[in-house]
């Protein structure tokens, strides 16, 4: 099993790392833009709610959600 909890655990880092730079993203800040040739960024600024976000999966991504 030590194996499969340092999977959880990178899972889990990975999900915060994408949740953090999607939050950047939709607030605004241009460090989190990825694709500058993409003129739109604006339009995805404080679309999101994030205060209410929910994490749903299946199998190993619902043992992440529930982590």
């Amino acid at each position: 099993m030590p194996l499969r909890t340092q999977q959880l655990e990178i899972r889990y880092i990975e999900v915060l790392e994408a949740f953090k730079t999607f939050k950047a993203l939709i607030s605004g800040n241009e460090t989190a833009f990825i694709d500058k040739s993409y003129l739109h960024w604006d339009s995805w600024k404080n679309q999101v709610n994030t205060d209410t976000m929910t994490f749903v999966g299946h199998s190993f991504g619902g043992c992440t959600a529930v982590r």
